[in-house]
């Protein structure tokens, strides 16, 4: 998507992690790695891989 490929809207730069929410401790929990609904989809979505 070449709307979000600036290195801010990666979150590369510190306005960028400021924005996304991306810091250390127990408050960034919802955003780690990734983007906060990111997160919230991988933790809210029950993956069934067995014998699929």
């Amino acid at each position: 998507n070449p709307v979000h490929k600036r290195r801010e809207a990666r979150g590369l730069t510190a306005v960028g992690k400021k924005s996304r929410g991306h810091n250390k401790g127990h408050r960034f929990n919802n955003t780690k790695g990734s983007g906060r609904r990111a997160t919230w989809k991988r933790r809210n979505t029950l993956s069934l891989r067995r014998y699929r």
